[in-house]
């Protein structure tokens, strides 16, 4: 809502019930394979979004103004670029769905070369253009009502494969436990089996939202603490342990 819509143009019931009415659709599709393209149009927008704020970078070289000390800088920063490779939460998920999997290492390492890659890039220029004035979130440098609403828009879009994306993972993860007989299998009945799990992980997760009046200091508190383990080191801890022998997954 704040993202797309003014603050506060709609009320929080309805904007919950509407997330979740364009969430639930989209999380019927029961593989990461299917979802291919999907994530491709995420990163275009990203890309769009990108641009658009690089376009209008030396309007915020003057305007910005230092309030956080390095130390802060430097942790925030840190904690950005942990997020920003939050894709390690379903790496095994992706090897297992693979036609090749022992291609998986060669497509790690080229997406996330040229991840950091634009990192680099995106942030160096950023910082050399606007010094101590660089803004916390690019997209304040982004000047005019139009143009900031599609950058947003943009962004939702991102935001929005993201969860589905990690939803499926979960949502195939209950199915896996509940009704392992119906994992890609063709039918109707499947396809209930999973329109019923994928819709209690979605009518929990509004209710939680609207139940936790902290919900934003919550999920930011959870991420805080738990991103970084989850996201790379227990992937790497499992990884180590499968290639040593020790470990055997199925």
């Amino acid at each position: 809502q704040q993202l797309v819509l003014p603050v506060g143009c709609l009320p929080f019931g309805a904007a919950l019930l509407g997330g979740g009415a364009v969430v639930l659709p989209l999380c019927q599709i029961r593989s990461l394979a299917a979802m291919s393209t999907l994530a491709v149009a995420a990163s275009v927008t990203v890309l769009l979004a990108l641009s658009l704020a690089i376009a209008d970078l030396e309007a915020m070289e003057s305007s910005a103004e230092e309030q956080d000390s390095a130390m802060e800088k430097v942790a925030a920063a840190s904690g950005g670029i942990m997020y920003a490779f939050a894709g390690h939460s379903v790496m095994l998920e992706v090897m297992a769905e693979m036609v090749d999997p022992t291609q998986f290492a060669r497509s790690i390492g080229v997406t996330y070369g040229g991840l950091a890659a634009l990192y680099v890039a995106v942030g160096g220029g950023v910082v050399l253009v606007c010094g101590d004035g660089t803004p916390e979130l690019l997209l304040e440098v982004v000047d005019g009502k139009t143009a900031r609403w599609l950058c947003s828009f943009l962004l939702f879009l991102h935001v929005l494969v993201v969860f589905m994306v990690n939803a499926q993972v979960v949502i195939r993860t209950w199915v896996s436990w509940l009704a392992p007989h119906t994992l890609d299998v063709p039918g109707r009945g499947p396809r209930l089996v999973w329109l019923a799990v994928s819709s209690g992980v979605v009518a929990f997760s509004c209710a939680v939202s609207a139940a936790v009046p902290f919900f934003g200091l919550l999920t930011t508190l959870v991420g805080a603490l738990f991103s970084t383990p989850l996201c790379v080191v227990v992937p790497a801890v499992i990884w180590a342990g499968v290639r040593e022998g020790s470990w055997c997954l199925r």
